[in-house]
């Protein structure tokens, strides 16, 4: 790795905290609509239960298989089922409620502002993330962190979500790099690692959430767990 010229970074689980924020906003919505009256579950299981089906709705979404509206409202309802909320006392719109709340938390991956601020000074720094747009430019615009970039490139917009080489070819065409100078930084190995090597570019792996336990990556993939380790090989240029 060696003469690098920009570095796109992933958004979510590698610079803002999604899992926390998703847990601090669903944690919230269970106190709000006093959940507790009609389940022996906590709010923690509310998370869990959350996540175990955003998780497999979303597996669905980016293979075409549902919808948006789908997704959005699928997993809230699987979730009260599991905690056995009545029906009649269901919100009606908690997935707007989430939608609303959640791009508004703050939590971030742990020396992700220090990590950019440093490397902006030196690279030209870009996002590229799977999600849906109105979402995305929220969470991007709360989190403090969109002025270190200079563009932002969301997989509603363009059309194509990681791993589709289609939107890190269109990145390309933003950034004005060739595909041997841009670096990704991604905690995703199949999303942001694999989708990056097929287009040619280099790749970090952040490790700090998603470990590579059930993947082989190629010997020129770096893995770091802490994000203050890219801006060591940065002040070395790269050249690795």
């Amino acid at each position: 790795m060696e003469n690098i010229e920009c570095i796109y970074f992933d958004f979510d689980h590698t610079l803002w905290d999604l899992e926390k924020n998703a847990e601090l906003t669903l944690l919230e919505l269970f106190e709000i609509h006093n959940f507790q009256l009609y389940t022996h579950f906590k709010a923690q299981d509310f998370f869990s239960f959350f996540q175990k089906h955003n998780r497999a709705l979303w597996e669905l979404y980016n293979n075409k298989l549902i919808d948006k509206d789908t997704l959005r409202t699928k997993r809230f309802e699987l979730a009260l089922n599991d905690l056995k909320i009545p029906n009649e006392v269901r919100p009606e719109n908690l997935w707007q409620e989430f939608l609303q709340l959640c791009p508004t938390q703050k939590q971030l991956m742990p020396y992700a502002e220090e990590t950019v601020a440093r490397l902006a000074e030196k690279y030209p720094l870009y996002l590229l993330t799977n999600g849906f747009t109105e979402t995305q430019k929220q969470k991007i615009e709360n989190s403090g962190l969109k002025k270190y970039f200079q563009h932002a490139i969301i997989s509603e917009e363009v059309g194509f979500a990681k791993p589709k080489i289609e939107i890190f070819k269109y990145a390309e065409s933003i950034s004005k790099k060739k595909s041997e100078n841009i670096l990704m930084v991604g905690d995703s190995i199949p999303m942001d690692i694999e989708g990056a090597l097929n287009a040619g570019w280099n790749a970090i792996h952040y490790t700090y959430q998603n470990p590579s336990n059930n993947y082989t990556l190629p010997s020129n993939v770096i893995q770091i767990r802490n994000l203050k380790e890219i801006v060591d090989w940065g002040d070395g240029d790269f050249r690795l």
